[in-house]
């Protein structure tokens, strides 16, 4: 005896379709299906998009990479003409005739006592400051009356004067200020 095929529906059509559940059951059923579908094209339109982009950070890579070898090319040319600028800031700088102090040297250098020398000698735009050594005090008062009578000195201080033990010398500060007429 062969046995009869037998089919099972859970949702009956007729008096089911008609009942609030079965309408909500079906709007659910195809609804979804709809919803499903969408996100589905979304999920592979996000797959296909990764390989533009994939494609469009390996070309800015590249250019990346490209543009950074022709920095690294010009690196030496850079460093050269930086070189350059420098030494050329440096030579306008000791060239400038308002930074010059060789008159203003001559005539402390004309007024220095035999005995006495210059450590340091430093000028700003309208004094001179002078460190020296000397080996007694006499000499300082001499050079110091020397500058003061000199036209271009307006002022000559002793702004300090110090020994050491180790050191027969006697070391002195001399603030001087110039008539800017060099």
């Amino acid at each position: 005896m062969a046995r009869a095929k037998a089919s099972i529906n859970l949702l009956p059509r007729e008096d089911f379709e008609r009942t609030i559940l079965g309408r909500i059951m079906k709007w659910a059923l195809t609804s979804f299906r709809f919803i499903v579908i969408a996100v589905e094209f979304v999920v592979i339109a996000g797959f296909m998009l990764r390989f533009w982009l994939d494609v469009q950070i390996s070309d800015l890579d590249d250019e990346i990479n490209q543009k950074a070898a022709l920095v690294s090319s010009r690196s030496s040319f850079e460093q050269e003409f930086r070189s350059t600028q420098d030494k050329l800031a440096v030579h306008k700088q000791l060239t400038d005739k308002a930074n010059q102090p060789s008159v203003y040297f001559e005539e402390v250098s004309r007024n220095l006592p035999s005995d006495t020398q210059l450590i340091s000698f430093a000028k700003s735009a309208d004094s001179l400051e002078i460190i020296g050594a000397t080996l007694n005090e006499a000499s300082i008062t001499g050079f110091v009356k020397n500058l003061e009578t000199n036209p271009r000195f307006t002022s000559v201080n002793l702004s300090s004067i110090s020994t050491r033990d180790d050191s027969p010398l006697v070391e002195f500060v001399l603030k001087i200020s110039t008539i800017n007429t060099i």
